[in-house]
């Protein structure tokens, strides 16, 4: 029986775990490859929380300041509408003495309503 030369055999052992090597260095580079990958992700998936974060604080901070001159803006529109109400009084008041004839002075001008 005629063998495989030995040569032979120790040239494929030696060639099959360069072949080895090269193909445990191949899949070794993509899972590092894949591992960057997740890690740069992950660090954009956290910078994006933080950038989503702040834009929720600032808007929150708007928000609260719109409330806050709506609010005044509502209690002075309340004083405006009281004392337009009062100079509307006023004005039959005055309006009524002269219909009715009466001779001056007119009637007093409320102490605490602005002339």
């Amino acid at each position: 029986m005629t063998g495989i030369p030995t040569e032979l055999v120790g040239a494929a052992g030696i060639a099959l775990t360069a072949l080895g090597g090269v193909i445990g260095a191949w899949i070794a580079a993509r899972a590092k490859a894949q591992q960057t990958a997740a890690q740069a992700s992950d660090r954009l998936i956290d910078q994006l929380q933080e950038e989503r974060d702040g834009y929720r604080e600032s808007h929150e901070g708007r928000i609260t300041a719109a409330e806050q001159r709506l609010t005044e803006v509502e209690r002075r529109n309340g004083i405006l509408v009281d004392r337009n109400d009062r100079y509307r009084d006023l004005l039959h008041k005055h309006r009524a003495h002269i219909w009715d004839g009466k001779p001056p002075p007119p009637p007093e001008w409320p102490d605490d309503l602005p002339r």
